[in-house]
């Protein structure tokens, strides 16, 4: 190995499992670093959860009644027919 190739490979080690576990990390949906504590936490916005969770709702189990009780409706308009 050449001396240069040393020198360089000497000051920056390359680790595979660090190398790993900074990508691991990268995939995940929160982060490891605190926040500072200049930074305040937001308060949370109540009024916009609840628009969100009721809209959510007006959708779903309408939707969720349609996609499990087709059968029914099926069969009473068959015996209609």
């Amino acid at each position: 190995m050449s001396p240069i190739i040393r020198q360089v490979a000497s000051r920056r080690a390359f680790s595979i499992l660090t190398r790993a576990r900074q990508v691991a990390r990268g995939f995940e949906p929160h982060p490891f670093e605190r926040y500072p504590i200049s930074q305040q936490a937001a308060k949370a916005d109540w009024g916009k959860l609840v628009k969100r969770t009721a809209g959510n709702a007006v959708l779903y189990f309408p939707g969720f009644a349609f996609v499990l009780g087709w059968p029914l409706l099926a069969e009473k308009a068959l015996r209609r027919t």
